[in-house]
C-alpha cells in the first residue's frame, strides 16, 4: 500500500495515526492471553483500551491479529476494542438484525473513535434490507467516524432467482425448482464434503425484518432442507445436520458437520410453506456449490451493504492485480427501506480493496509464498484493517494541516486515490480499485487548497438505479 512511503518523516508525510483513535470490532482481543507478548514484541501498542472482550471456548482474538495490522500501517493511533458478540439485545432468543453489532458501534463511537473497523457478519442479517447495525454505521458517520467493514469470504458460492415452484415433498409445501433453463430441477448441490469439514447454508427471501420493525408483514414461509445426494435422504441432526427453522425474520439456517468418516454429497432443496409465489431468493454458502445452476451471484449482506460505511475487498500481498477469489463480490440490492417498506435500490459493494496474507505474531498460518516463517493472516478481515489504518494516516494529514476533513471527503479521497484492478473505473469485485496509502495522505489538499470550490462533486454519492 506504500504506508511505508506514506510514514517517512522526509521524503514523505511524517504521519503515524498520532492523535487518531481506531475501533476495532471483532471476535475477542485477549481471550488467548496473547496480548502482553504482543507489546513487548512491539507488535501491539501499550494501552489498548478493551471495552468489552468475549471469553469462549472458540474464541481465537481475531480483533488482537486486526489490532497487529493497524499497528504496523499506524503506529502511532490509539487502539480500542469492542466484542460484535453477547452485547445486550432487548429481545429475546437468537439475536437477530445487527443489534449486537450495533451496541459495539454506539460504544465504540462514545468512547471517542474517530475510525472504526469490524470483521463480523451475523447469518441472521438481512441480504434485502438495511439492518441496525446499518442504522449504528449512519450514527457514527453522522458523528464524524469513518467506518470500514470485511466485505466477506464467500466469493461467489451463491444462488439467487424467483421462487418457482415445482411440487411438493408433504403437507402442502412446494419445493423451488433451481433450473436455470430447460428442464426443472428442485436440488442444489453443494458437492462433496470430506470427513471431518463442515458446509452452512443460509437462505434469505424476499420479505421485510419484523425484529427491525414489529408492525412488518412477512408474506411468506420457507423451509431450507439438506439432503444426501446419494441416498436422496433427509440430513437429520443425529446425522451431523442442523436446522434453524420459523424464525419471526426471512431467513433459514442449515449446517452440516461430516463425522462418518468418509466423503458425503450433499445438497439442499427450498420448501415454501405458505405465501406468495414470485417472490426473491438468496442461497449462500459457506463452502462450495458446485450445481451446474445459476449460482454466481452477489453474497455481500448485512452491514457490509451499508452506504454510510465502506467495504473492503481483499487481494493477496504479493498480487496486486486481482481480488482474491474468495472475497465476496457484489451488488447490493434493497427491496425494503427500514421500516419495512417495498423500495428497488442496488448498492455498490464492495467499494475498497486492502491487502491480505501479512504477518501476524500468532493468527493463520505461515504462507509457503513468504520468505519468513511467521503466521499470516488471511481474508478480507485482514483487508479492512489495512484501509482502516490508511483513514488514520489521512485523518492526522489533516490535523497537521489544519483543515476539517469529512468522513465523505475522506472516503471520496481514498475512492479518487485507489489502483484499478479489474474493470477501469468501479467494479464489483474490486470497487474503486486497491488503496495506496502515500496517494491518499497526499491527497488530503493543503489548507490553502481546501476550499468550498475544490470539493465540489466530491461528496460520497451511492449510485442508484430504481
Amino acid at each position: 500500500m506504500n504506508a511505508p512511503a506514506a510514514r517517512d518523516p522526509i521524503t514523505g508525510f511524517n504521519v503515524s495515526g498520532s492523535g487518531i483513535k481506531i475501533g476495532i470490532i471483532s471476535d475477542s482481543f485477549n481471550a488467548l492471553g496473547g496480548q502482553a507478548a504482543g507489546v513487548t514484541s512491539g507488535d501491539l501498542p501499550a494501552g489498548v483500551t478493551i471495552l468489552k472482550d468475549d471469553f469462549h471456548l472458540n474464541s481465537i482474538d481475531e480483533g488482537r491479529a486486526m489490532a497487529e495490522i493497524v499497528h504496523d500501517v499506524a503506529p502511532g493511533a490509539q487502539i480500542l476494542f469492542h466484542s460484535a458478540f453477547n452485547n445486550t439485545y432487548s429481545g429475546t432468543g437468537l439475536e437477530p438484525s445487527g443489534y449486537s453489532i450495533a451496541t459495539a458501534i454506539n460504544n465504540l463511537v462514545a468512547a471517542g473513535a474517530n475510525v472504526i473497523v469490524d470483521d463480523v457478519a451475523l447469518r441472521t442479517q438481512p441480504a434485502y434490507q438495511l439492518d441496525a447495525a446499518s442504522m449504528a454505521i449512519r450514527n457514527a458517520r453522522n458523528n464524524g467516524v469513518a467506518y470500514f467493514t470485511a466485505a466477506g469470504n464467500a466469493g461467489t458460492e451463491a444462488y439467487e432467482g424467483i421462487y418457482t415452484p415445482i411440487g411438493g415433498t408433504g403437507g402442502n409445501s412446494k419445493s423451488h425448482d433451481f433450473k436455470s433453463g430447460v428442464g426443472q430441477d428442485n436440488v442444489l448441490d453443494l458437492g462433496t464434503i470430506a470427513p471431518g469439514s463442515s458446509a452452512v447454508v443460509q437462505l434469505h427471501w424476499q420479505d421485510p425484518y419484523k425484529s427491525l420493525n414489529s408492525a412488518s408483514t412477512v408474506q411468506s414461509n420457507f423451509d431450507l432442507y439438506l439432503i444426501n445426494l446419494t441416498t436422496g435422504t433427509l440430513l437429520l441432526p443425529s446425522q451431523g445436520a442442523s436446522y434453524l427453522f420459523d424464525l419471526d425474520d426471512p431467513v433459514e439456517l442449515a449446517a452440516y458437520t461430516n463425522s462418518t468418516g468418509v466423503a458425503q454429497s450433499i445438497g439442499i432443496y427450498v420448501d415454501q410453506t405458505s405465501g406468495i409465489t414470485n417472490q426473491r431468493l438468496k442461497v449462500t454458502v459457506q463452502g462450495t456449490i458446485t450445481d451446474d445452476d445459476d449460482t454466481n451471484s452477489p453474497t455481500i449482506f448485512g452491514h457490509q451493504l451499508s452506504p454510510d460505511g465502506v467495504s473492503v475487498a481483499a487481494h493477496r500481498f504479493d498480487n496486486l492485480t486481482s481480488v482474491e477469489g474468495f472475497s465476496s463480490r457484489g451488488p447490493g440490492t434493497l427491496l425494503f427501506d427500514e421500516d419495512g417498506n417495498p423500495i428497488f435500490e442496488i448498492l455498490d459493494v464492495p467499494r475498497l480493496t486492502g491487502p491480505n496474507g501479512g504477518n501476524t505474531t500468532f493468527f493463520g498460518s505461515d504462507y509457503a509464498g513468504d520468505p519468513d516463517a511467521f503466521p499470516n493472516f488471511f481474508g478480507t478481515s485482514a483487508a479492512a484493517p489495512h484501509v482502516a489504518a490508511v483513514a488514520a494516516l489521512m485523518m492526522e494529514r489533516a490535523n497537521d494541516l489544519g483543515i476539517s476533513l469529512s468522513v465523505s471527503q475522506l472516503y471520496q479521497l481514498l475512492f479518487d486515490t485507489a489502483v484499478d484492478m479489474h474493470a477501469p473505473g468501479y467494479d464489483y469485485l474490486s470497487g474503486y480499485g486497491r488503496v495506496d496509502a502515500y496517494a491518499a495522505v497526499a491527497a488530503v489538499p493543503e489548507p490553502t487548497l481546501f476550499t468550498a470550490a475544490s470539493f465540489v462533486g466530491l461528496m460520497f454519492v451511492r449510485r442508484r438505479r430504481r
